[in-house]
């Protein structure tokens, strides 16, 4: 049932063979009821016409030697005078098993009788005057040899429709096949079209058919939407620096203030203007690091990186925090370990998740950074903490952008950092996973290939985001 609905093409053969088996069987039917028709009145003009020279010539010699007709008549034939009694019965008519006597009366009954015997026989029979007296003459072909016919053209009919129709079927599916194959080139186009390569446009083949005008309808459509996503993406980032000046200078303000000393009740109203503007400072790094991650160039993002060195570098910019809270940060490695990454972004996404892991853990707690070779193919850098750990119905909802988790709101942040850090990772044409329970802690990956060959497609944010959820 599954296949039946998913595959259209096997929808059109299907329905392709259904119409043409209706066809071909009103096709059949219509030449068996006229072949068989027309053998049928052929045989009862014979029998007309035998039973009109057997009249004659009973008339004419009458029958005072009836085993003289024999030699005069082909077929079987029975003589019977007016009262139904037997006048002669030819050996011809006693060879096909007919009854000696046959009552005009009887004669339905009598072809029902006759219909059940194992030859087929087609009984006709008219009056005459013959020697000053009525008689009654009947006519006797045997119709086996038509039926015979008639079943070898059933059987013909029936296996050259099936085998018409085993025939069609394979047609109808490589005809469905070359129809749709301009949608499924169309479909494989549209899945490497996406916010990654705003560039990219389904082909037009220059038909001017159906698949052409979907074609271009698609990428009118994508024109617009580029051009939204430039224009928030410009908008994001124009906003972004817009917003540093002026908290720049507040944060400025207030230092001076501080410096230059002020009753306590200011100097509390001064810190805590400034805690809030330190807050506001990281929301706008952060949402304008989330619009260049978007803006980045498909070139820039499958560049070798040493993974092992880059979380390296990212744990010793996170030791000062990690020892502020009391925490023990440790890094893992076995050696050089290759991948395909925007350094940038991977740094960014690498200190994202660290940062997370580091305010979510308790004083005196872990957290470690290990990196390791997952597969042939892949190569992963885990975060992994001892913390409250996140509950199963909120594991996707992390990664959403200014999400913050039930229990989370003590912590302080916007609920940009792991939705940067998701989409950095796409970016890159990797994957994060997660793995946690509540009251034993977290563990988010970093996957990505060590090769160029291997690198997955980038993928729509949108439709990587649904992947994941059906996923999980």
């Amino acid at each position: 049932m599954t296949l039946w609905r998913s595959s259209i093409r096997l929808r059109l053969s299907a329905r392709y063979v259904a119409g043409l088996s209706l066809l071909l069987l009103a096709f059949g039917a219509g030449v068996y009821a006229v072949v068989r028709a027309r053998l049928w009145r052929e045989l009862q003009a014979r029998a007309a016409a035998e039973l009109e020279g057997l009249a004659r010539v009973v008339e004419q010699e009458g029958v005072s030697s009836p085993e003289e007709l024999d030699e005069q008549v082909s077929v079987p034939f029975l003589l019977q005078d007016a009262a139904g009694a037997t006048v002669y019965v030819s050996p011809a008519w006693l060879d096909l098993g007919l009854p000696r006597s046959v009552s005009v009366a009887e004669l339905a009954a009598q072809r029902e009788w006759l219909r059940r015997q194992p030859r087929t026989v087609l009984l006709a029979q008219r009056r005459v005057s013959a020697e000053q007296r009525e008689l009654g003459v009947l006519v006797a072909l045997e119709a086996t040899e038509i039926e015979r016919s008639l079943s070898a053209l059933l059987v013909a009919l029936l296996t050259g429709t099936a085998t018409a129709l085993a025939c069609a079927l394979g047609m109808g599916y490589w005809l469905a096949g070359s129809a749709l194959a301009p949608a499924a080139r169309l479909a494989r186009a549209a899945e490497r079209v996406g916010a990654d390569d705003s560039k990219a446009r389904l082909p037009v083949a220059g038909t001017h058919d159906e698949f052409d005008r979907l074609a271009l309808a698609f990428n009118a459509v994508l024109e617009r939407l580029q051009a939204a996503i430039g224009e928030l993406g410009r908008f994001s980032s124009n906003a972004s620096h817009e917003l540093r000046t002026p908290l720049t200078a507040m944060r400025l303000v207030g230092e001076q203030a501080l410096r230059r000393g002020v009753d306590p009740r200011a100097r509390e109203a001064i810190s805590s203007m400034l805690e809030e503007v330190e807050r506001s400072t990281g929301l706008v790094e952060q949402l304008l690091c989330l619009a260049r991650a978007e803006g980045a160039e498909p070139q820039q993002r499958s560049t070798p990186v040493d993974l092992a060195a880059v979380a390296r570098e990212v744990v010793g910019a996170c030791a000062v925090l990690a020892e502020e809270r009391g925490l023990e940060l440790r890094c893992e490695q076995d050696g050089e370990l290759p991948a395909l990454a925007h350094p940038l972004l991977l740094r960014q996404a690498l200190y994202n998740l660290l940062d997370n892991a580091i305010r979510y853990t308790p004083q005196g707690g872990h957290v470690r950074v290990r990196t390791r070779r997952i597969s042939a193919r892949e190569a992963a850098v885990e975060i992994v903490d001892d913390g409250p750990g996140i509950a199963p119905a909120d594991q996707q909802r992390v990664f959403e952008r200014f999400e913050r988790v039930s229990g989370a709101a003590a912590a302080p942040g916007a609920g940009l950092g792991l939705a940067i850090a998701r989409r950095a990772i796409e970016i890159c044409r990797g994957r994060i996973e997660l793995s946690s329970a509540l009251g034993v802690g977290s563990c988010f990956r970093i996957v990505l290939a060590n090769s160029a060959g291997v690198a997955p497609p980038v993928e729509d944010p949108t439709t990587a985001h649904d992947t994941a959820r059906l996923e999980s």
